[in-house]
C-alpha cells in the first residue's frame, strides 16, 4: 500500500510539473467510481475506484488505475450444528490504462475506450474446521496478471467536471475472463 502511496504522489507531482510547461498540451485528470462488481465465480460485490492521468492534445490519454473491491459468498457446507460459514472475498486491483477520446462536436459527449495491464491479488478468507471442532480462518492469496478493457461514457460539463458510466472486464492470463464491472464515474481535469 506504500508503494501504491508513493507511486500516486510522485506521478501527480510530475503530471503537475509536465502541465505547467506544456499548458495546451497536457490536461491532467481524476476520476472516482464505486459500483457493481463481479468475478469469474458469480459472486457479487462492490468497487471502489480511483483513476488519475493525463490527456494529450491528440486525444489520446494514460492513467493509473487502483480499484479495491469485496464480495461475499454464504454458500458453505458447515459441520458444526447452527453454525453458517461466508466465503469473503477481497481484491485490489492495479491497472495501467491506454486510452482515445471520442468526443462530440459541441464537446459534450465523450466516449472513451481503454485497454492496458492489470495486475491484482485476490484475498480469499474462508473458515475452516480444525482437531477438536476449533474454527480457524484460512487465508488464500492469489495474484493475476491480464489485460483489461473498459468503455466509459462521460457527460462533460463546461467546468471541467464530467459525470458518466464505466463498463470494464478483465482477462487473466492464467484464468481467462476474470472480474466485470459496472460504475458510474466522477471526473475532474485538474487544470
Amino acid at each position: 500500500m506504500k508503494r501504491v502511496l508513493i507511486f500516486s504522489i510522485i506521478f501527480i507531482i510530475s503530471v503537475s510539473l509536465l502541465a505547467q510547461n506544456n499548458e495546451k498540451k497536457l490536461v491532467p485528470f481524476l476520476k472516482t467510481s464505486a459500483g457493481y462488481f463481479n468475478d469469474q465465480l458469480m459472486i457479487d460485490g462492490t468497487i471502489l475506484s480511483s483513476e488519475i492521468g493525463i490527456k494529450l492534445s491528440s486525444g489520446y490519454f494514460f492513467s493509473f488505475q487502483y480499484s479495491f473491491a469485496d464480495a461475499f459468498n454464504d454458500i458453505a457446507v458447515s459441520d458444526m450444528k447452527n453454525v453458517d460459514f461466508s466465503f469473503i472475498y477481497i481484491y485490489r486491483i492495479y491497472t495501467l490504462n491506454i486510452g482515445y477520446e471520442l468526443m462530440s462536436k459541441n464537446k459534450r459527449h465523450s466516449f472513451l475506450p481503454m485497454l492496458g495491464p492489470f495486475y491484482s491479488e485476490n484475498k480469499i478468507t474462508t473458515p475452516t474446521l480444525e482437531t477438536e471442532n476449533k474454527l480457524e480462518l484460512e487465508k488464500i492469496i492469489r495474484p493475476n496478471i491480464g489485460f483489461s478493457l473498459a468503455l466509459q461514457y462521460l457527460y462533460n460539463f463546461k467546468n471541467g467536471i464530467s459525470v458518466g458510466l464505466n463498463a470494464s472486464g478483465s482477462l487473466a492470463y492464467q484464468y481467462g475472463p476474470l472480474y466485470y464491472s459496472v460504475m458510474p464515474v466522477v471526473s475532474f481535469n485538474l487544470k
